[in-house]
């Protein structure tokens, strides 16, 4: 019995070949599919990051800060780069209480 071996290895390194080629199709596939997910992760923490900072905007007791900070300006100059002891930022607090419960103010906000 005679048999072609170079027939077989022919066939045999075609079949390399292709297996090589599908492999590299698939690596390259799973790539694109893995940078969409980081893509789109991406974007859906952006998403989160805005809506977090839109429920802060639209909270009551932020909305009195910032417009405290607004209305009083100066309150806001001597707390920027300042390290308070605990009892100054008790003051801090009463100051800020203080102006908030200003009957002109409340009205305003709300």
């Amino acid at each position: 019995m005679n048999i072609d071996w170079e027939w077989l290895l022919k066939i045999g390194s075609a079949l390399g070949g292709f297996a090589t080629l599908a492999g590299f199709f698939l690596i390259l596939a799973t790539a694109y599919i893995y940078w969409r997910q980081l893509h789109v992760m991406t974007k859906a923490r952006q998403l989160e990051s805005l809506l977090a900072m839109f429920q802060y905007i639209n909270d009551i007791r932020f909305h009195r800060a910032r417009y405290v900070l607004y209305k009083y300006p100066e309150l806001g100059n001597e707390m920027i780069g300042a390290i308070f002891p605990s009892d100054e930022w008790r003051t801090l607090d009463h100051k800020v209480r203080g102006l908030s419960n200003n009957t002109e103010l409340r009205t305003r906000v709300r």
